[in-house]
């Protein structure tokens, strides 16, 4: 019998969720996200973003290096992980392109890169869970403070990138 020894470190291709769209033959291993705000199946590693989406890079390697030259920002931090998850309605934004883009998905389940404008870049839709008379719960870890008297639950509204930190 075996004993644990910490987390997982490796993740299969073939395991790997299939709304990432790699293709079985090029190598035994994909990406594992690190730890972080998504779950390892609601999100999209930024290598996977940079090197198979948007085709910025041709290798690991070279992903790494674009992220150690501290270009590219996730909801306005700059992150420096190439494994690190994003996930639904995150802002990935590129400083040297001056690009933005929002993660969303298609109809079938799948991330699609949406580009958005600076001005879309500074707000961060929420969706409420559970609404209060004085507060509005989200499902991102970020509360709301809201004059109505109530706000309907699964609606939408718009927080500025500085007031939910």
């Amino acid at each position: 019998m075996h004993i644990a020894r910490g987390p997982k470190k490796h993740l299969k291709r073939v395991a790997a969720p299939k709304h990432w769209m790699l293709d079985k033959l090029t190598g035994v291993f994909a990406p594992r996200p690190s730890t972080g705000p998504h779950k390892l199946r609601e999100c999209l590693p930024l290598i996977i973003f940079l090197r198979n989406r948007l085709k910025y890079a041709l290798t690991g390697d070279e992903v790494k290096k674009i992220c150690m030259q501290r270009f590219i920002k996730i909801d306005g931090k700059v992150r420096t992980d190439i494994t690190y998850p994003a996930g639904f309605m995150d802002v990935i934004s590129i400083e040297k392109t001056g690009e933005h883009f929002r993660l969303i998905y298609d109809v079938k389940g799948r991330f699609t890169v949406h580009r958005i404008t600076a001005e879309e870049a500074k707000y961060k839709l929420c969706k409420v869970k559970k609404s209060t008379t004085p507060s509005a719960s989200t499902w991102r870890p970020a509360r709301s403070q809201t004059s109505s008297s109530s706000t309907p639950v699964c609606s939408q509204f718009g927080i500025s990138k500085h007031d939910a930190q």
